[in-house]
């Protein structure tokens, strides 16, 4: 057990270090070389662009599910503002920023994590650092600040179909744009500062803190190819922890 604790009290010193790293790197003009910004513009078009087709496909989904719940409740209060603001709220301030993530870790990290574990176990790293590069600035920290962009990106499109699918079926089934023009401006008129403060936090910082972990885990020395697995599901499995830890924190700190 207290091996445990010493393995788990070093990883997140590690994981501190890294981010703390990472971030003032960001904050450089001078860390933003071209080579640098190229992959960051290949992170972004990875980890965002590509995954702009299951995250709408997604929200989709989410959408039907959401104008149901409406439907169903509005049939029994008459109240589509009320419920549609209800309904709005939990998927701005929750399921979007939340499944947006999960998107990311189940498309980006584990991708992410063995590509820098097959380079770690190729011993990559140590020739980039036998030519004088930084490594962890070079690797790490446009893999980070990618994931974060994209989950906020995404996490836009995320909310922008969603409410999109509902006004259209709300159309369909009342025939006219009235229950639909309720509830996205029910929605709309009662968000604020907060709210939009409580959705770039749940996107931005799981983001980053994924981009960290996967970077942490596929740098960590790789002995055998098999243990390139083990470092991608660990991975994943902190993100999600992590994801979980942040969402409930922010939730707590906005609206309790």
């Amino acid at each position: 057990m207290t091996v445990g604790l010493k393995r788990r009290a070093s990883n997140f010193a590690t994981f501190c270090a890294l981010l703390l790293e990472c971030l003032a790197n960001a904050t450089r003009p001078s860390s933003w070389t071209r080579p640098v910004r190229d992959r960051l513009w290949r992170q972004l078009l990875f980890s965002g662009v590509e995954a702009i087709p299951f995250t709408v496909w997604m929200a989709v989904l989410v959408g039907g599910i959401l104008v149901m719940q409406v439907n169903t409740w509005m049939a029994i209060s008459g109240e589509v503002g009320v419920i549609g603001e209800m309904g709005g709220f939990m998927l701005v301030r929750e399921l979007a920023p939340f499944l947006s993530v999960i998107v990311i870790i189940a498309a980006s990290a584990s991708a992410m994590t063995t590509e820098l574990a097959g380079s770690s176990f190729a011993k990559e790293p140590e020739m980039l650092e036998a030519q004088g590069i930084n490594v962890l600035h070079y690797l790490m920290l446009p893999r980070c600040i990618g994931m974060a962009l994209s989950v906020v990106t995404l996490s836009v499109f995320f909310v922008v179909a969603s409410f999109a699918t509902t006004a259209v079926i709300l159309t369909v089934i009342t025939g006219g744009w009235h229950a639909a023009s309720i509830l996205i401006h029910s929605v709309a008129m009662n968000l604020g500062p907060i709210d939009f403060a409580n959705f770039g936090a749940k996107t931005m910082i799981p983001g980053l803190f994924t981009g960290v972990i996967c970077c942490q885990e596929g740098l960590k020395p790789i002995p055998a190819v098999t243990m390139v697995p083990v470092a991608v599901t660990t991975a994943i499995m902190r993100s999600i922890n992590v994801t979980l830890i942040v969402n409930a924190v922010c939730a707590v700190i906005t609206y309790v």
